[in-house]
């Protein structure tokens, strides 16, 4: 039924509550794997002027995000071929994650995307928006959305994730 699976991270323990469900859904349906993530490009506050005239160029220097991504994704995708899960990363950059999102899902041809939801209020909302109502809206597939909270800290984290900590319970 599956046979490719996208799932967007960004790194936070939030985002990664979703991986159960990709490793169960892959591992049943031996689908493929992609594990995306999204550098999220800021947008200048004044138009006409680029960011490195105005000596901000560092702000928006992605580099050292996209080096971050890379390791993460690499040793998620560790984790999931221990577990004889085919895996590919791919990392983008974006001013708009849902965007992407929904890109990288027509690029790869994916059959699903899983990924959390949490709710975002005040200036982050109005910021952001609401990334999985636009991937739901402009998806060319399903989504399972995961939903998660920031306060419940009582889960158990992706191996990955928690390599030689002691878990919380």
């Amino acid at each position: 039924m599956f046979h490719k699976i996208l799932a967007p991270l960004d790194g936070s323990p939030l985002a990664e509550r979703s991986l159960p469900y990709v490793e169960a859904l892959a591992q049943q349906f031996n689908a493929e794997v992609v594990l995306g993530w999204v550098v999220q490009i800021p947008i200048p506050a004044t138009t006409g002027y680029g960011p490195e005239l105005r000596g901000m160029g560092a702000l928006f220097n992605t580099n050292a995000e996209r080096e971050r991504a890379t390791a993460y994704l690499l040793n998620l995708q560790e984790e999931l071929s221990k577990r004889q899960i085919v895996s590919s990363t791919r990392i983008v950059e974006s001013i708009s994650v849902s965007g992407a999102i929904v890109d990288m899902a027509f690029e790869e041809e994916v059959d699903l995307i899983v990924k959390t939801t949490y709710a975002r209020l005040g200036i982050s909302r109005w910021l952001q928006g609401n990334i999985a109502a636009e991937v739901l809206q402009h998806a060319p597939c399903p989504l399972l959305l995961v939903k998660v909270s920031d306060t419940d800290v009582s889960f158990v984290a992706h191996p990955a994730r928690s390599k030689g900590r002691q878990i919380e319970s």
